[in-house]
């Protein structure tokens, strides 16, 4: 069995990662910036580490002992016109969502190489290869001003939404892959992500995105 350490793991998807790792039998380090939220996870190991923080990455990752696996799972998402959306907003999550999880990945990598074995798990969403309308910037909440033109187009976003992956689905995906002798670079969790992929795949790449019943 692995010894895995999961960011991010208080609720959502990275608690469900640790349940379910947990379950099948790996040595799990939780972290969290509040450690005293996963007093109830059934792992090893719970840590104080926040990703924005290089101190706090290092003296996790040293207390955390020897590490085979890296789940990156800490990231903030949400609403935002790119038209909009506050630049120091989208400066904070770049420090989270992107040099939050290299910080990470560089404070672990060391190891892995000295050893000659390791594993690296970046959970994301599909909008790395696809952008939905206001999710442009990732922003972490929802920046409307009044009377702001694009709240028809916010208001419309539930119906896109279709069938949801359970961060179970999520946590099932992550642990198969971790075990899998020779996991694939990319892994899609569950069958509205497979077939999202797949309409952008097969998607003309000269044709504009238009959502249909949306008047500008």
């Amino acid at each position: 069995m692995s010894s895995v350490l999961i960011t991010g793991a208080p609720q959502g998807i990275g608690r469900a990662i640790a349940v379910a790792l947990a379950g099948r039998g790996h040595r799990v380090i939780a972290t969290a910036r509040r450690p005293e939220t996963l007093a109830d996870l059934p792992v090893d190991r719970r840590l104080r580490l926040d990703v924005t923080d290089q101190e706090s990455v290092d003296r996790a990752v040293r207390e955390a002992g020897d590490i085979d696996v890296l789940v990156s799972n800490t990231g903030e998402a949400g609403r935002a016109p790119l038209e909009s959306v506050p630049l120091a907003e989208v400066e904070r999550l770049c420090q989270v969502n992107t040099l939050g999880a290299l910080r990470v990945a560089q404070a672990v990598l060391p190891a892995m190489r000295e050893r000659g074995a390791g594993c690296l798990v970046f959970v994301s969403s599909i909008q790395g290869r696809m952008v939905l309308p206001m999710i442009g910037p990732y922003g972490a909440r929802v920046y409307l001003r009044e009377n702001d033109p694009y709240t028809p187009l916010y208001q419309s976003l539930p119906a896109l939404r279709g069938e949801l992956v359970t961060p179970e689905d999520v946590a099932a995906v992550v642990a198969d892959t971790i075990e899998h002798p020779a996991p694939p670079l990319r892994v899609p969790a569950g069958a509205p992500a497979e077939r999202a992929l797949r309409a952008r795949k097969e998607a003309p790449e000269d044709e504009p995105f238009l959502l249909a019943g949306i008047d500008w």
